[in-house]
């Protein structure tokens, strides 16, 4: 377990190889438990914190709608994992597993809630969380990538790309457009952004992925820039870059 664990030192991923030690360790710990046929008061806490996560588990998903829409470049997720009755899905399923487990806890059969536990967790990757992943990927990348297509086909030459927004930046729009992406994460940036690439007097415009909010907020006039694709909450617009006169 300690030559799997030396793995995870930065990044969350490093930690997948220490998963099959881990399991082999938790395989062995509840054969020993079902070898001795009898629980142990450390096996009923064990069962009763586990119970208990399954509980949070549901009420987290069965509300998950109501917090989900809290996120600004999302604001429609919370309303389609309710549409799609993903939430539903998720808050019964755990419903069920509770009620399965506090049976097996009474019925004293504890070693046999790992069995439970590799099921429910199956069914609840399977039934909630592909499907929201899904529903996540219509809301916040699908819109993206189409913007990202159209960039593609209308990009000048002598023209940079850009993208201000007031939340996190998408850093994927460069990987989706093959392109250099500037990314301002203020609209009060926006204006002296374009100045600076203005005085370099390299490029003749800027394709601009913004949002509506920003666009008002960063003081641009609705004559400085020209619409040309909307998708989601996401607006490309094409912002021209006079030369001011000596």
């Amino acid at each position: 377990m300690v030559f799997f664990a030396v793995s995870a030192t930065k990044y969350i991923t490093y930690s997948l190889p220490a998963v099959p030690a881990a399991s082999i360790l938790i395989a062995l710990w509840w054969w020993d438990q079902d070898q001795r046929r009898r629980g142990s008061w450390s096996l009923r806490l064990t069962a009763i914190a586990t119970l208990a996560a399954f509980t949070a588990l549901g009420v987290a998903a069965w509300y998950c709608p109501k917090w989900l829409n809290d996120d600004a470049s999302m604001p429609n997720l919370g309303l389609m994992v309710s549409q799609y009755g993903i939430s539903t899905v998720g808050g019964g399923l755990w419903a069920v597993v509770t009620i399965a487990g506090l049976i097996v806890v009474v019925q004293n059969r504890l070693a046999q809630l790992w069995r439970l536990k590799l099921v429910a967790m199956a069914a609840f990757i399977l039934f909630f969380v592909l499907p929201g992943l899904n529903a996540m990927d219509g809301v916040r990348q699908a819109p993206l990538r189409a913007i990202a297509r159209t960039i593609v086909k209308v990009q000048q030459p002598q023209e940079a790309v850009a993208m201000a927004v007031t939340f996190f930046e998408k850093p994927s729009l460069v990987f989706y457009t093959g392109e250099p992406v500037e990314f301002i994460n203020r609209a009060v940036k926006v204006k002296p952004y374009l100045e600076a690439v203005r005085n370099r007097k390299q490029m003749k415009s800027v394709l601009m992925v913004t949002t509506e909010e920003t666009l008002a907020e960063s003081g641009l006039k609705p004559k400085e820039y020209r619409a040309i694709a909307r998708a989601g909450l996401y607006e490309l617009v094409r912002i021209p870059l006079k030369v001011k006169a000596p």
